[in-house]
């Protein structure tokens, strides 16, 4: 088990992933009640698996790193994110096949991850910056590009605690620091994945180490 006091000097951000399917049929048995109840609010069976898996990963990421702290801990802020207390954070995020989950002892951290399917990229020109839209048009893989963007900014303001803001555009994630919501955040790559894109993002201004536990 990973030493939390270990943690709370570093101000550390650990990051799980694993794969929806063999979660939801390995760990069934172990969803807890109150995840239970949750999830009967998702009507698709896709996005209930997703949550479902979502919060076993929670689950299995707590018991490793803050014991402490349990789901039922969960609270829900005024734009019904999901959140711990003010010296904890989590923020989950999934796609395809794959859910991952970062979790620190600091305020506020973000995280997406995104399939790098086809789509059309003129379509969401209006929430790229326009140095962001200059890159885009010269890299050898404006998709890869798109998609690294696209993930940055939504790990930014899910760390900020707000959804997709007529701001979004405004977010210019060019650099590995932005300021949204008169914060400075931080964002990180984790490219761990074949085919998709992922960022966290931290208000932290330390130095922040994501470990990697594949389950």
């Amino acid at each position: 088990m990973l030493d939390p006091h270990f943690g709370k000097a570093l101000k550390m951000i650990y990051f799980y992933n694993a794969e929806i399917t063999k979660l939801i049929s390995s760990e069934l048995h172990a969803i807890p009640p109150i995840v239970q109840e949750e999830a009967k609010r998702y009507k698709h069976e896709n996005a209930r698996q997703a949550f479902i898996a979502g919060r076993l990963l929670l689950q299995y990421a707590l018991k490793e790193t803050f014991p402490h702290l349990q789901l039922s801990d969960i609270r829900y802020n005024s734009y019904n994110r999901p959140v711990l207390d003010t010296h904890y954070d989590f923020n989950l995020s999934h796609s395809g096949n794959l859910v991952v989950c970062a979790l620190g002892n600091l305020p506020a951290v973000g995280v997406d991850i995104e399939e790098c399917k086809p789509l059309n990229i003129e379509e969401y020109k209006d929430y790229i910056s326009d140095e962001e839209w200059r890159n885009l048009l010269k890299a050898p893989d404006p998709l890869a590009v798109f998609y690294g963007y696209w993930t940055a900014k939504e790990a930014v303001v899910k760390a900020a605690g707000v959804g997709i803001t007529g701001e979004f555009a405004n977010i210019s994630v060019v650099k590995d620091r932005v300021t949204f919501m008169n914060k400075q955040w931080h964002i990180m790559p984790v490219d761990l994945f074949n085919g998709y894109r992922c960022h966290v993002a931290s208000a932290i201004p330390e130095t922040i180490i994501i470990k990697h536990i594949e389950i």
